[in-house]
């Protein structure tokens, strides 16, 4: 018992970790995007 509830809560951690490290990730490609090129970006779309 003891060892399936330490299973669950390692399972819940590793999950969050990897959700954390997905916004992560995501936030920072999108950052170095913008900051390399912050104007070009947007007079393409309009």
């Amino acid at each position: 018992m003891k060892k399936n509830k330490f299973l669950t809560q390692l399972a819940g951690m590793v999950s969050s970790f990897a959700l954390l490290f997905t916004l992560l990730s995501t936030c920072g490609v999108w950052v170095l995007r913008e900051a390399r090129m912050p104007e070009s970006m947007l007079e393409d779309e309009e």
